[in-house]
């Protein structure tokens, strides 16, 4: 069983290393079914790759499930990672209506049209 930390996030390849252990197949299985190299499945394994849509495909016709299953496991796990960062409440180059959070004692101009 791959080895979870308190406070992580799984990547996506938390749970295609679960899917190997279940069919008792190796990285190297499924490298060979996939066709790429050991490194290359490795990499999504250990998070250091993204599951790009081309790789959920063959992960998809691998595993036999759709390919879209991976890539929601990949937006998933990109979109907890955003948050777990935090977003800071200003960005260079940004609009300063957009600095601070609105609140009740905050107005904002009106917004100009046409």
């Amino acid at each position: 069983m791959a080895t979870l930390y308190p406070g992580s996030t799984p990547p996506p390849g938390y749970f295609i290393k679960e899917e190997l252990e279940a069919r008792g197949w190796s990285q190297r299985d499924l490298a060979y079914i996939l066709d790429v190299t050991g490194q290359a499945v490795n990499l999504i394994l250990s998070g250091k790759r993204d599951i790009s849509p081309e790789m959920a495909k063959a992960l998809g016709k691998a595993f036999d499930v759709p390919a879209e299953f991976f890539l929601n496991l990949q937006n998933a796990y990109d979109l907890l990672e955003t948050f777990l960062r935090g977003v800071p409440n200003s960005t260079p180059g940004r609009s300063p209506i957009f600095s601070e959070k609105p609140g009740p004692k905050t107005r904002h101009p009106p917004l100009k049209r046409g």
